[in-house]
């Protein structure tokens, strides 16, 4: 019998094809790391310093510190590699292990908004006056986004199901 979780295994192209990842998404990708590697630690201490503040996410210290170093790596890899059958096991460890360790799925998305909407700024004051290519990165930025919380969310899910 074939578990949930190893049904996601199959769901690599589904959502870059829905979402119409494209080619120049990939270029765009890693334009928009070229713009964050230096910025990324300030750019996740917005979201972090709210959740330990508020301690919303119900996370303890450790957790968040893991989490943090994570995010780092994790966006990296979103922006410069390929979505690949690698990239989604690899996101498939990450829904299991934020279902292990008890990440609450109301927190996922106002998560990754808030990230989301910290690269929104680092990609305008980048390009200022130049709204086409602000336009083109925002949108690869919340194609990227959206394929790649769907993997996690699924694997998340499938992971409750098994």
């Amino acid at each position: 019998m074939t578990s949930h979780l190893q049904e996601t295994a199959h769901r690599v192209v589904e959502p870059s094809a829905f979402i119409r990842l494209e080619r120049e998404d990939a270029a765009n990708g890693r334009a928009i790391w070229h713009l964050l590697e230096h910025r990324m630690d300030a750019v996740l201490d917005v979201c972090f310093s709210r959740i330990t503040q508020n301690d919303t996410a119900g996370m303890d210290k450790d957790q968040t510190v893991d989490f943090f170093l994570w995010q780092v790596d994790h966006w990296r890899r979103l922006f410069t590699g390929t979505m690949d059958e690698a990239y989604a096991a690899d996101i498939r460890r990450t829904g299991v292990a934020q279902n292990l360790s008890g990440v609450d799925l109301r927190w996922y998305s106002v998560v990754y908004t808030t990230i989301a909407n910290e690269i929104v700024k680092v990609i305008a004051m980048a390009f200022e006056g130049d709204g086409r290519r602000i336009a083109a990165l925002v949108a690869t930025l919340n194609r990227h986004i959206a394929v790649d919380s769907q993997m996690t969310l699924s694997a998340y899910s499938a992971h409750l199901l098994d």
